[in-house]
């Protein structure tokens, strides 16, 4: 790319983000919402543990790994989680998650560093606010890759403590637990 047209690019990114150079923009940022302020109990140094990796006997493990939640902004936060998976391979992670006034959810991207695949979810809290239920569409490695709905449950225990389930829409209309970690906030 030539530095005229990346200079280009950079200004209307600038512009885009209503940070003009020189100019004073015409709308001021938008205020974080009280949804936005909820995602603020996520921020902070986590120690992960796999409670099920699909097989309904396993009991909670020794951990297998971290995350590091950071604000970004007042709007959105971004948890990296560098873990071991059930091969022994490293598996790093990283979680957007916000919170869109426009469709009236909460919203999420998610990554890992073994599949080029992304999810995209779109969530609601619960009445009593402890548990956030995101759903996506995803490639289902046990269907070589066919698209499968995807639910994850996040549930408040405490705001030292948190449970993260995964599951997936079978055939035959009911959601399977193939997943469920357990996160403690780092003492410092």
């Amino acid at each position: 790319m030539s530095s005229h047209k990346a200079s280009w690019t950079i200004a209307l990114f600038l512009v885009g983000c209503g940070l003009a150079i020189g100019q004073e923009t015409t709308s001021a940022p938008a205020a974080a919402s009280k949804e936005h302020g909820w995602l603020q109990q996520f921020v902070g140094e986590w120690v992960v543990s796999m409670v099920n990796d699909g097989d309904s006997n396993q009991t909670a493990a020794e951990p297998i790994g971290t995350e590091v939640v950071r604000a970004f902004g007042g709007h959105w936060v971004i948890a990296e989680s560098k873990l071991k998976a059930p091969t022994g391979d490293s598996l790093d992670t990283i979680l957007t998650m916000g919170h869109d006034p426009n469709k009236k959810k909460y919203v999420a991207h998610w990554i890992c560093s073994q599949l080029p695949d992304q999810w995209v979810y779109d969530g609601m809290l619960n009445d009593s606010g402890t548990t956030l239920t995101f759903e996506a569409e995803g490639p289902n490695p046990a269907l070589g890759g066919k698209l499968s709905k995807f639910r994850d449950v996040i549930e408040f225990k405490t705001k030292d403590h948190r449970v993260h389930s995964s599951f997936i829409l079978g055939p035959d209309g009911s959601w399977t637990n193939f997943s469920t970690a357990d996160y403690r906030r780092k003492k410092q």
